[in-house]
């Protein structure tokens, strides 16, 4: 008779492959409590990724004081988290009653983390002195991200109520994360917006920017020597349209940009982003495409009409995309296909995409006019995209005629999605 397995006699090292296989951290805290043994495997796995919400159900959250507590006197299990998410965002008119979320000895310990997300007012509980030391060691940190997403249209901003001096000392991280919020906080934020950024200057290679006009005005004035990776994202003032500014701020960071994101939003975040039509900047005359242009180029996510002008301007980095996402307005069905057909034209004219290896495209509306215009799409498409082709992505309607034999000639894909 076979012996029965004994699944405590199995190394650490095999458990921690099996535990770092994107299990739930739901099944990875109830592991936690079957015995000391998964106990001091499984936490320290359960706790790379902290999420620490001051509300839950519109209730104080009260595990986050435990939590803090935890991470203060356990400083191995602290050495152990590399992303916190601090969320102060609150639903409930009680939100006094939620327990704060800057906690310095806890933070103390975390010396290895690299990835900070803050929502809301964090500071909102703290003393100032408090405050004075969690950005002290934020600084010392030197995270390779620090993110201020969002949490709604009525919410306080975190760097609100910094000083000057503070707002400086948070300009360190490699790539930082910056959602400007509702309109009514513009004013306030832009000069503080201003600190930040301009602090960051030397050091940052990574910019999500998330905002109206003037938080763009302000930032197209400024200079990243080493900025690799720009998204910047509309939501409040413009809609495919080219920004005062942009251009000449495109020219003057062209030569070190690989990863550029002109404001496409997916179709199913559109209701999240509270807008009717994606955001997106769009290149025009103005922008002076040429085929030097973004040398470095390997990543492009935006607009069909952008990668249109950049195939009519010769553009060489589109033979060296590794990445390529592509919306459109989706507002008029006849529009969008002159467009998807115009960017087919283009493309052809110049030349393969050899080296791409993925591909999403959200382009339809399911409009019965667009039926007979996807087989046609994802032939002249497929045809373009070079033997490297890993990944094809494309939301399609249901209806229509085409079949997966388009994609035969593409000996490395191992992903085809399609959906709606």
């Amino acid at each position: 008779m076979p012996k029965q397995l004994n699944w405590l006699s199995l190394p650490v090292e095999i458990w921690l492959q099996i535990l770092g296989l994107k299990i739930p951290l739901r099944d990875l805290a109830e592991l936690c409590l079957t015995c000391y043994h998964f106990l001091s495997i499984a936490r320290p796995v359960l706790y790379r990724h902290v999420t620490l919400t001051a509300e839950k159900d519109s209730h104080p959250n009260r595990a986050v004081t435990n939590t803090f507590a935890l991470l203060s006197r356990d400083v191995d299990l602290a050495l152990r988290v590399r992303e916190m998410t601090l969320d102060s965002h609150s639903r409930s008119e009680f939100y006094f009653q939620n327990p704060g979320l800057v906690d310095v000895p806890s933070l103390r310990n975390l010396r290895q983390l690299k990835r900070l997300t803050i929502i809301g007012d964090i500071s909102r509980h703290a003393t100032r002195t408090a405050m004075a030391s969690f950005i002290e060691i934020l600084h010392d940190l030197e995270l390779d991200e620090l993110r201020f997403p969002s949490p709604g249209r009525d919410f306080r901003p975190f760097i609100l109520p910094l000083t000057t001096p503070q707002l400086s000392q948070l300009a360190n991280p490699k790539h930082i994360t910056f959602h400007g919020g509702a309109v009514d906080n513009e004013q306030r934020l832009v000069p503080r917006f201003h600190t930040i950024f301009t602090a960051a200057g030397p050091t940052l290679t990574s910019l999500s920017l998330t905002g109206g006009c003037l938080h763009l005005n302000v930032f197209f004035a400024l200079h990243f020597p080493h900025l690799r990776s720009l998204a910047i994202i509309n939501t409040f003032d413009i809609q495919l349209s080219c920004p005062p500014g942009f251009n000449a701020f495109l020219s003057a960071h062209h030569e070190t940009i690989e990863d550029l994101h002109l404001g496409y939003t997916e179709r199913h975040n559109l209701a999240t982003a509270g807008v009717l039509s994606p955001a997106a900047i769009l290149f025009d005359a103005a922008s002076e495409l040429h085929p030097q242009f973004l040398p470095n180029l390997r990543v492009f996510r935006g607009h069909c009409q952008n990668l249109e002008m950049m195939a009519r301007a010769r553009m060489r980095c589109l033979a060296n995309l590794r990445e390529l996402t592509l919306g459109s307005a989706l507002q008029d069905p006849d529009l969008t296909v002159a467009d998807i057909r115009r960017m087919l034209d283009a493309l052809e004219t110049a030349g393969r995409l050899d080296a791409l290896k993925t591909l999403d495209c959200d382009l339809f509306q399911w409009d019965e006019s667009e039926h007979d215009i996807v087989p046609t799409f994802v032939s002249r498409l497929g045809a373009l995209c070079g033997p490297n082709l890993e990944v094809w992505r494309t939301l399609l309607p249901f209806a229509g005629s085409w079949s997966l034999d388009h994609f035969t000639a593409f000996p490395r894909l191992r992903n085809i999605t399609r959906g709606t």
